[in-house]
């Protein structure tokens, strides 16, 4: 899976809505993440993109948007979509640690020496 930044679409215009920011997040058929942020450029969308960065690093918006994603699913009677979901995430979750657990090779303190 591949993070690219496909850049902002032009100026922010005001079609979008009364929006000052957004991010939006997709996903190719390839598991290649894409995503696109923008915001006014006034104080009020730099308020806002950081904003939603301090929600996502600090604020457990994604713990929030999973939330939102179980009601929905089961207001669609799609509880095994979302149990599918969960269990991917889950899957996501172990790959990245065994892949970092190859990365960090532990020397005992008695095993080093200096040169």
């Amino acid at each position: 899976m591949q993070d690219q930044y496909s850049g902002p679409q032009g100026q922010f215009s005001d079609d979008n809505d009364g929006l000052l920011a957004f991010l939006q997040i997709a996903v190719d058929s390839d598991r290649n993440i894409e995503y696109n942020v923008n915001w006014k450029p006034e104080e009020g969308g730099l308020i806002s993109v950081a904003t939603i960065l301090y929600k996502l690093i600090f604020d457990n918006l994604p713990m929030q948007i999973l939330e939102e994603i179980k009601k929905q699913c089961v207001l669609d009677d799609n509880e095994d979509g979302y149990a599918a979901i969960l269990h991917i995430v889950e899957q996501l979750t172990l790959e990245k640690e065994i892949n970092n657990d190859d990365d960090n090779v532990v020397i005992p303190p008695d095993q080093i020496f200096n040169i």
